[in-house]
């Protein structure tokens, strides 16, 4: 939940997923080495395609609320992943 300005919550829509991504990668094995490190976590691999080229996202998540997500991310680089980031993605029906 985000705190607004007068101190109300607001949740981020259903639609909408947050991750924590400890990396993407063109090839799966870099991408399932970072998800066994992050296995304890919760990291997972997922594939996807961009261009026409497969992508190896190494994801935590979903996540409804940005604090969990914000909190997640600061786990992943106390596990030594720097170059992490909070994605957020609309989901389709």
């Amino acid at each position: 939940m985000a705190r607004g300005a007068a101190g109300s919550t607001r949740s981020v829509p259903r639609a909408t997923a947050i991750y924590v991504q400890a990396g993407a990668f063109s090839t799966a094995n870099p991408a399932g080495l970072v998800a066994s490190k992050l296995n304890d976590l919760g990291a997972r691999v997922s594939r996807t395609v961009k261009d026409g080229q497969s992508i190896y996202r190494v994801r935590i998540g979903p996540f409804q609320a940005v604090e969990d997500a914000d909190a997640m991310l600061l786990r992943v680089q106390e596990h030594g992943h720097n170059d992490v980031q909070i994605v957020v993605e609309s989901q389709t029906s």
